[in-house]
């Protein structure tokens, strides 16, 4: 089966989307996580240890439960997820209360344990009804998860209770992307621009709603801003390589695409990215700079750190037709159609 270049070219910034909304969610609950612990009550450090063992037995259930989520959030901010799983454990048998419960839900959901996620996002909320920043959490969970039905109604709560978070707006956003909902999607990415103009993750969102709608020149000014923001994100900078060899600016994508692999050497997709511009950039004459070979080296690096990904198996098979290779490449072919 034959497939054009756009076809490919709009495959590869689907395939984006989850790990896009994963990023985002890990981002927004490693920081609540953090928080958190700056608002916690004062370590009660007479009852354990910072290894979790109990120095005085004579502390009361909620000095206790006080003193493990404290170290829950310590061990968390340092991502040593299973010392806080632990510590929230701790914490929540001895005295549950919604706070704990979110703690370890923003620490399963770190560790990419969703189903136990959602299920303490739900006791938290079940112990605290207005508790919006767990409603915006699971709301990310469920966007990871795909089910976005459940992810609009979550953020949509959390907005009710605070509308003044602006990446509560994010989650939703994007849920309606994920749906095709373009004019919501705009809607509560402007929102979330206009409630914090600094938060480079609503540029990105929003320049993925205007690459879906091939309005590449606006994507451009998300993206510059987002990269303005965040110089060192390699989503944002991956993306813009995307527009800018879309528009056939092939050396800028060049530019986007090396810097992000610079600073995600063993990600696969921007390794594929950079293979793909370099594919774009085959088609001068003769391909006197060795466009061909560069594409191939790196689909191949892509394809050794994920050997099924589909655009990179496809996209080294259509280089290795231009180079004369027909055998190989329509093997590549005939293996990204099945």
């Amino acid at each position: 089966m034959r497939r054009s270049v756009r076809k490919v070219e709009f495959a590869f910034v689907r395939s984006r989307l989850f790990l896009l909304v994963a990023a985002l969610f890990v981002n927004v609950a490693g920081l609540m996580a953090v928080a958190v612990a700056e608002d916690s009550e004062e370590y009660q450090e007479t009852c354990i240890d910072e290894k979790g063992n109990i120095l005085n037995p004579t502390c009361t259930p909620s000095e206790f439960a006080n003193a493990y989520s404290k170290l829950g959030t310590e061990s968390a901010s340092k991502r040593d997820y299973d010392k806080a799983i632990e510590a929230f454990n701790e914490a929540i048998k001895r005295s549950p209360d919604a706070m704990a419960y979110y703690n370890r839900a923003n620490t399963y959901t770190n560790v990419h344990d969703y189903e136990h996620a959602i299920q303490d996002y739900g006791a938290a909320i079940g112990l605290d009804h207005n508790f919006a920043n767990a409603f915006n959490n699971r709301c990310f969970v469920y966007n990871v998860l795909g089910q976005y039905k459940l992810a609009i109604r979550d953020c949509s709560r959390a907005i009710k209770l605070d509308h003044t978070q602006a990446n509560f707006f994010i989650g939703r956003a994007t849920a309606y992307y994920k749906k095709n909902d373009y004019v919501p999607a705009l809607s509560d990415y402007n929102q979330s621009i206009h409630l914090n103009a600094n938060n480079g993750n609503a540029f990105i969102g929003r320049a993925r709603v205007y690459m879906r709608k091939r309005d590449y020149d606006q994507a451009l000014k998300d993206l510059d801003k987002a990269i303005g923001l965040v110089p060192r994100d390699a989503n944002a900078l991956n993306n813009r390589c995307w527009v800018h060899a879309l528009k056939g600016q092939l050396s800028l994508a060049l530019l986007d695409c090396t810097k992000a692999v610079n600073i995600r050497p063993t990600d696969p997709h921007l390794l594929d990215s950079l293979a793909f511009t370099y594919l774009k950039m085959s088609e001068s004459a003769n391909d006197k700079n060795g466009y061909l070979d560069k594409a191939i080296k790196n689909y191949e690096m892509a394809l050794v750190i994920s050997p099924n990904q589909a655009n990179s198996l496809y996209g080294r098979g259509v280089a290795k037709l231009k180079k004369g290779e027909v055998k190989e490449g329509r093997k590549k072919n005939q293996a990204d159609d099945r």
